[in-house]
């Protein structure tokens, strides 16, 4: 069982080795075939040109041997001493790092080899300014990149955690040298650059561990004693199977409204990913076990009043004495006075 586990790693090394030993040994023929070319003709000798066939086969050398000592560090370490310690496959862009530096000690090597340092420092200098425009161009990838480092270096999540970052949620499936991929509930992938993710505040549904607590909140009469209602809500909560039983469920008294008492019903879950599923199931059980106890609901309430509504216009003709009252200067006589004194009132 042992040996059908390891196979599929190892073969994995056979491509780079045979790739390896091919150019190794063109390079080594050509090479040999070339000194006893030299030593056979004197103008041959006396230069010290190496053939283009020879540099090319070098360089071949040289690129496949960097690909066998990627390959080897993949499966010697990352595949045999990380992935068996951390129990998940190595951090993408920490892998990719590597490769790209092995790469580029081997590029070295090979320029340094075929053309020499005096002949690489011109090259070096002129490409300075192109180092600067390439720069600016690149810079938010740049960024990316160098934020994917601190994420991994700081490591606020990994692989498998649900994350919330910039208002989506997702379970995070990959993080490279420029994006990290997650997937939501509706199983659609959001690609988030690294560089948004390092800057944005970052809510971890798996820290500080991995079950983590939601809430339904129900209101009902205030007929309904609290210690009942409480009673009641518990109750309903704990008949569900997904709740975990560890953090205990608990069910508090949110406020008084308008309409009846509020009641916040908390409860933990082991995952994420049952956020949209077990709270239904715990809503059906609540409404369940609330129309067994004979509680319900609250609904709005509103008291009506049926009143006469007060007269908004006034008769200037049949109730001048009304109006007359409205007057100021006729305060201080008496309703006859007032009542009299409209009979005598001429409009003008």
């Amino acid at each position: 069982m042992s040996t059908e586990r390891v196979r599929p790693r190892y073969i994995q090394l056979f491509w780079p080795s045979l790739a390896t030993i091919i150019t190794t040994g063109l390079y080594i023929v050509m090479i040999g075939g070339f000194e006893l070319f030299r030593s056979a003709s004197e103008d041959a000798a006396k230069s010290d040109e190496i053939p283009l066939q020879v540099d090319i086969t070098k360089a071949l050398a040289l690129l496949s041997t960097a690909w066998l000592v990627c390959k080897l560090i993949d499966v010697f370490f990352w595949q045999a001493v990380v992935r068996r310690r951390i129990g998940t496959a190595p951090p993408r862009l920490l892998v990719d790092l590597v490769r790209l530096f092995v790469v580029l000690v081997f590029v070295t090597i090979l320029v340094l080899a075929i053309w020499g340092s005096d002949k690489i420092q011109p090259l070096l200098l002129s490409s300075g300014a192109i180092g600067i425009v390439i720069g600016f161009a690149l810079q938010r990838m740049i960024s990316d990149f160098f934020s994917g480092i601190a994420l991994h270096i700081e490591r606020p999540f990994k692989l498998g955690d649900w994350i919330e970052v910039e208002d989506v949620t997702g379970c995070v499936t990959e993080i490279n040298w420029r994006a990290t991929r997650m997937v939501t509930l509706e199983k659609v992938e959001i690609i988030v650059p690294n560089s948004v993710v390092a800057n944005q505040s970052l809510r971890n549904y798996n820290l500080p561990t991995a079950p983590f607590r939601t809430e339904i909140p129900v209101a009902l009469e205030y007929s309904v004693h609290p210690p009942d209602a409480k009673r009641v809500l518990l109750a309903a909560i704990k008949a569900v199977d997904d709740i975990l039983e560890s953090p205990a469920p608990d069910v508090l008294t949110a406020a008084f409204g308008n309409d009846g008492v509020e009641y916040r019903c908390r409860f933990y879950l082991d995952s994420y990913a049952k956020v949209n599923v077990v709270p239904d199931i715990v809503a059906d059980s609540i409404s369940h076990h609330l129309w067994h106890a004979g509680m319900s609901v609250p609904y709005p309430k509103r008291d009506v009043y049926h009143t006469p509504m007060p007269a908004r216009e006034v008769d200037r003709y049949g109730q001048r004495n009304v109006l007359l009252r409205r007057v100021d200067l006729f305060e201080s006589l008496t309703t006859e006075q007032i009542d009299d004194l409209a009979t005598h009132v001429v409009e003008i």
